[in-house]
């Protein structure tokens, strides 16, 4: 019952912050219009199909013209030649994979009832287009599946082909509508590093420890209130997201949900952590809304959209939780991709259960205030 007075006590003080509440809704919904608004040029011409060459091979076991797979593949080859795309039938599975390999190239395998395009890593705007159009072409055919191979340019090896549709290209808005949301998900770690001074300087910390409330369990009750108004003060940015600037979050809800909740678990140990380490409140909050967070942005692509391709760049993005779970989430909602979103979860709820566990190592080392 304790616990419990606690967090509800919490989520009072920090509702009544008008300040915060305010921020919290007014300053995702100002900044996905601006940047929407501002950057649309930028994401019409980020999807130019730059391959001018698509190999393809024939292991259909029918040499019926009427086939589905065939069927497909032609109105392909039509499609294709009016974008001034050239098309090369080559001999065998591994002569493609190897052109793919080696040279700027997608290569096609058309198997029954499954046409698997192969890419090189550095092509995948690219290939997704390719894949796009023969899923709409798919569509009319009712062919079950259209599969993406994906080979890196310094494996041998070739990974496991997996399901990929392409859902539509998206927009300014489409990307801007996400990547703020996630952005103002991290700044909830706020609402974590002020309740811990909040309480300190009200005396409140110290009273939860006369009232027998172990250390540990009064952590866990800033943990608690400032993940449950995290999500509260986002509904409104959120909403707005998707009936105003109709940002397009996919069909799977709950995966995109269960994503932004260990990001919101990653923020708030990371707030809650800053307000155990650093005893001055300005110094800790200079150091988290300054520096930690326009970083992690700046690296998760909040700013603007980076891609993939220098490999120093992207060692150092993915250090940044923030990376991981705004490409899974585009990736699911755009491509049914699923590739990063275990690891994306993984990733950001290993990082708040280790500030967790620091956070209980040096509250136990100190005396309430």
């Amino acid at each position: 019952m304790k616990f419990l007075n606690v967090v509800y006590y919490d989520i009072l003080d920090l509702v009544r912050d008008k300040t915060s509440m305010l921020s919290m809704i007014i300053l995702p919904i100002l900044f996905m219009t601006t940047l929407g608004i501002t950057l649309s040029g930028a994401f019409s011409s980020s999807y130019e199909f730059k391959p001018k060459t698509v190999l393809y091979v024939n292991n259909l076991s029918t040499t019926s013209e009427y086939s589905e797979e065939k069927l497909i593949l032609n109105n392909f080859l039509e499609l294709g030649k009016k974008n001034n795309i050239i098309f090369k039938e080559i001999s065998s599975l591994e002569e493609g994979k190897k052109e793919v390999q080696t040279a700027n190239s997608i290569f096609l395998e058309l198997k029954d009832k499954n046409i698997i395009v192969y890419k090189n890593s550095k092509n995948k705007y690219s290939t997704n287009i390719v894949i796009s159009m023969l899923t709409s072409i798919s569509k009319k055919v009712t062919l079950k599946s259209i599969t993406n191979g994906n080979i890196e340019t310094l494996d041998k090896g070739f990974t496991t082909a997996t399901e990929f549709k392409s859902k539509k290209g998206f927009t300014s808005y489409d990307y801007y509508g996400i990547v703020e949301i996630t952005m103002m998900v991290l700044y909830g770690s706020g609402y974590g590093f002020y309740t811990i001074y909040n309480n300190r300087r009200n005396k409140i910390e110290a009273r939860c420890f006369q009232g027998n409330l172990s250390k540990n369990s009064y952590i866990i009750t800033k943990v608690t209130s400032t993940f449950i108004v995290t999500v509260i003060s986002l509904i409104p940015a959120m909403l707005y997201s998707i009936f105003v600037l109709k940002a397009y979050w996919g069909e799977d809800y709950f995966s995109v949900i269960a994503l932004l909740f260990s990001l919101n678990f990653f923020g708030t140990t990371l707030g809650i952590l800053l307000g155990y380490i650093f005893k001055e409140e300005k110094h800790g909050s200079f150091f988290l809304n300054t520096l930690i967070i326009p970083v992690m942005t700046f690296l998760g692509g909040g700013y603007i959209y980076l891609e993939d391709g220098n490999k120093l760049l992207d060692i150092v993005r993915y250090i940044s939780p923030l990376t991981l779970i705004n490409k899974s989430i585009l990736s699911i909602a755009f491509y049914e991709d699923y590739s990063k979103f275990y690891i994306s979860i993984l990733y950001s709820v290993a990082l708040g259960i280790l500030f967790l566990a620091f956070t209980f190592s040096i509250s136990n080392k100190k005396e309430a205030y």
